[in-house]
């Protein structure tokens, strides 16, 4: 069986709507992440290990926007990957005064890291 592990951690921090949180403030949540594959291409170069980190924001629609990359080790190696994987989240909006609005800004990584069992080891005779 082949397992990718992903490690995506939202950055939250500063990005919480201003004012309590209540019925007509609320932040903005994610609802759906989709998933991703292990690049062949990085498979093929003897990578086992990569970390993208993505910035995007948030539209009032809850659809991801604005996606670009900040940093990437190995560089470019994963960074389409990562790309495509973050552009099909969605998100539950933040609330301020009981209207969706936008959250710009927001950075994520994106951690691959190819299993073990994804090696094809030799077989003794």
């Amino acid at each position: 069986m082949r397992r990718v592990i992903l490690i995506a951690a939202l950055a939250i921090g500063s990005v919480l709507p201003s004012g309590c949180i209540g019925v007509s403030n609320q932040p903005w949540s994610l609802v759906q992440s989709g998933s991703y594959e292990f690049p062949q291409e990085a498979k093929d170069a003897g990578y086992t290990l990569g970390s993208v980190v993505v910035e995007y924001d948030i539209g009032v629609d809850g659809i991801v926007k604005n996606l670009s990359v900040v940093s990437s080790d190995p560089a470019d190696v994963f960074d389409a990957e990562a790309l495509r994987f973050v552009s099909e989240w969605r998100f539950r909006p933040a609330y301020q005064k009981g209207k969706p609005v936008a959250t710009e800004g927001l950075q994520s990584t994106i951690t691959f890291k190819l299993e073990d069992e994804d090696f094809d080891l030799p077989v003794p005779d």
